[in-house]
């Protein structure tokens, strides 16, 4: 919500790009162009928990029961989906004939560790739920933050160190082939690579303000210089480093705070909707069509190259669109079925 009580529909629409972006992450189209996609979609992670922070801002601690009430929300939505994933896992191992291998990866108890700790959720083919796992986690700080005002301060001081935290694991990463117990999970971790992001959306929303005051061509060159050094180093190794990340957390606080100047004199209806009610969907649900269609060419059928560069990442879109359009129009009726209900 922005200053007025009115829903920010541009920040709504740019859900539904940000969401492509990650699946065109997963699944890029080569060369440069497949790149800059892909760069899109990480930034919009950034974003994504931007946008977690923000909302969470309450007029005062007695609306801080709202947060309980979404991490409940997004708690059904991860434990039914994570099911979804691991009946598709295990169906996927008996087809394939890897149910062995694949039940004694489940009985390991490092396969668990690795989940709590790395967030590794590879044996589920879930490995994105990393994110949604990191949500979760930073609903209890960012409830403390408007209970208890009085603490805001100190988790808000923690930000620039875990972002450092964030900046540095990432670039440890690229540089070196890491142990087992520090790949790339590793900057995945909700501590650094989720909650600092969300502390700094609560932050921004509390400066709202403060925010409108800034000169809106600075920002424009600011998020103009940051993203185009981002596109560039996302290509590019500075020796054997990826620094990539040093311009792509300053590219993402900048364009959403950009998003935040935007006072609703043009409307984005279509893609708001589909913003507010499916976007999370499209992450979601994905890799089900992604890894589907890939194990369909490692085990039976061997598509051409054009079709792995340039098909699938386009199917894997229409699909998981599709989808994601389909929960979402059923999630917008029942809720106002729900609204009806308390009307009367």
């Amino acid at each position: 919500m922005g200053k007025t009580g009115q829903r920010n529909e541009l920040l709504d629409a740019l859900k539904v790009l940000f969401a492509i972006g990650v699946v065109l992450a997963h699944y890029s189209f080569p060369g440069p162009l497949g790149e800059i996609m892909g760069s899109f979609g990480t930034v919009g992670v950034v974003v994504f928990f931007l946008i977690q922070g923000y909302q969470s801002r309450c007029e005062g601690p007695s609306q801080s029961q709202k947060l309980l009430r979404r991490a409940k929300r997004n708690s059904i939505l991860f434990l039914s989906s994570f099911l979804l994933y691991l009946a598709f896992s295990l169906c996927e191992a008996s087809a394939l004939g890897l149910l062995n291998e694949y039940l004694l990866k489940a009985n390991d108890y490092r396969t668990y560790l690795r989940l709590i700790l790395l967030m590794d959720f590879d044996l589920f083919r879930c490995s994105h739920f990393w994110f949604l796992a990191a949500l979760l986690l930073s609903y209890p700080f960012l409830y403390l933050i408007e209970a208890h005002p009085r603490s805001r301060r100190w988790f808000w001081m923690a930000i620039p160190f875990l972002l450092l935290t964030k900046m540095a694991v990432e670039m440890y990463e690229s540089a070196t082939i890491p142990p087992e117990w520090f790949d790339w999970h590793a900057s995945g971790i909700f501590l650094w690579g989720g909650l600092p992001f969300s502390l700094l959306g609560n932050l921004l929303a509390h400066k709202e303000e403060s925010l409108q005051k800034l000169n809106l061509y600075w920002l424009i060159a600011a998020f103009l210089a940051f993203e185009s050094a981002f596109l560039t180093t996302s290509c590019l190794l500075a020796g054997s480093v990826d620094i990539s990340i040093v311009f792509r957390i300053p590219s993402g606080v900048i364009l959403f705070m950009l998003v935040l100047r935007y006072q609703g004199k043009r409307r984005f209806r279509p893609l708001a909707w589909y913003g507010r009610y499916s976007s999370v969907y499209v992450y979601v649900f994905h890799h089900i069509f992604g890894y589907s269609v890939l194990d369909i060419n490692a085990y039976w059928i061997a598509f051409p190259a054009y079709f792995l560069d340039w098909v699938l990442p386009l199917l894997v879109l229409i699909a998981s669109l599709a989808l994601s359009f389909l929960i979402g129009g059923f999630v917008f009726c029942y809720r106002a079925r729900q609204d009806k209900r308390l009307i009367r």
